[in-house]
Order: structure tokens, then C-alpha cells, then sequence
């Protein structure tokens, strides 16, 4: 495995955190997360020294020219209009445990300084519109399914920001195991959605990893 220096997790539901901390122990990473994320760290046993809460963080997390900063933020209503699994990991958990057990927790938009360029990864389909007032970006990675109004969430996320290239994310299907062929998430309307974000004028880019997939 290649040298990783952060792990980061921009909420704790299963398909985001499960596994974070494995990567981090075994790479020596910092793992970044919110309160509910630290309570899976101790069952990979990371020493404290690699932890950050961002919860708690008043400052960007500083990892050579890079500036990583955690901008508060909603997560998207995904299932029948609903925030799957809500609340806050209260206890350490010890996998193997049912992905009900991974709650939300704290929800934040991952922002990565790097010299001139700001990068945002959007890991859930939500957001607040406080927390983004008069915020910029280069480059989004922006989450497609869960999107509760899809205009206004172009409008904010993209044309508000001013972003030059947006790559579509979370759009495979989550509820497979790793071991199957990826493909699209049900009932996604996923050719719609990349219109609409082409119809900006936006560079979009379609992850390598998933371009197989037929849409």
C-alpha cells in the first residue's frame, strides 16, 4: 500500500467509516473525523497521537501545503425522504456489527487547500446554506444520489461556488458486496443529473473507476 499520511471522514455511516481506521493504522496516517468517527478508532487500536477530531477543530488541519478544513453540513434525505440511521455513535464499536449501528454523526463538507487550488469532497447530498456564504472552490466531488431539490443544489453547490470541474460521486451501488461487480445505485436517474451539471457549462468528469457503468 502506497504512503498515506491522512484518512479522513466526512461522516460516519458504514459505507464512509468502517474501515477508515484500518487504513489509517496501517499506513500511519492522522484519521480525521467527527466525534461519532473516533468511536470506531478503538477497534483498530490507534494510538490518540493519530487522532483529530473535527468536531473540535477551530483551525485547518495542516499536512505539508495543504490545508484541510471541515465546513459544517447537512446529510442528504437517501432513503423515502429520510436521513438513514441519524443520531451520534455514543460507544466504541468492534466490527464485525450491523451498518445500523454506524450512525451519521456530525456531517461536514471536506475542504482541501493546495496552493491555489480548493478542492471540496461532498460525501452526502445535503447542505447548509449558512456555512457556504461567500465560499469558494475549484474542484468538486460531489455526491449525486439523496438530492432532495436538484436545482437548488446545483445553484449552491456549483454555480454559487463558482467551481471550474465537478466529478460525480456516491452513485455506485452501496448495498452489494465488495466483492460483485460494480453498478448503479436502484433507480437512479443518474443520466439526468450529469445533464443538468453539464448544462452549466462546468467541466464534468466521470470518476475512471466507474465509467465503465452504463448509463
Amino acid at each position: 500500500m502506497k504512503k498515506c499520511r491522512a484518512v479522513i471522514v466526512g461522516h460516519s455511516h458504514y459505507d464512509h467509516a468502517c474501515d477508515a481506521p484500518f487504513f489509517a493504522k496501517k499506513t500511519g496516517a492522522t484519521f480525521l473525523g467527527s466525534s461519532s468517527s473516533l468511536h470506531l478508532t478503538n477497534a483498530a487500536k490507534l494510538d490518540l497521537i493519530q487522532t483529530k477530531n473535527t468536531d473540535q477543530m477551530t483551525s485547518p488541519f495542516i499536512l505539508g501545503d495543504q490545508k484541510i478544513s471541515f465546513i459544517k453540513s447537512l446529510h442528504g434525505p437517501a432513503l423515502f425522504g429520510k436521513i438513514p440511521y441519524p443520531g451520534e455513535i455514543d460507544k466504541d464499536l468492534f466490527p464485525p456489527i450491523a451498518a445500523s449501528k454506524y450512525r451519521a454523526g456530525g456531517t461536514s463538507i471536506v475542504e482541501i487547500n493546495s496552493r491555489e487550488t480548493t478542492i471540496w469532497h461532498i460525501g452526502s447530498a445535503g447542505y447548509l446554506s449558512k456555512t457556504l456564504k461567500n465560499k469558494k472552490c475549484d474542484i468538486l466531488l460531489l455526491t449525486v444520489v439523496g438530492i432532495q431539490n436538484i436545482d437548488d443544489y446545483i445553484e449552491s453547490l456549483v454555480l454559487k461556488t463558482n467551481a471550474k470541474v465537478v466529478i460525480p460521486i456516491h452513485f455506485d451501488n452501496m448495498f452489494t458486496a465488495l466483492g460483485n461487480k460494480t453498478t448503479l445505485m436502484p433507480f437512479f436517474k443518474i443520466k439526468k443529473v450529469i445533464a443538468k451539471l453539464e448544462m452549466t457549462g462546468r467541466k464534468v468528469i466521470i470518476p475512471k473507476a466507474l465509467a465503465p457503468l452504463k448509463f
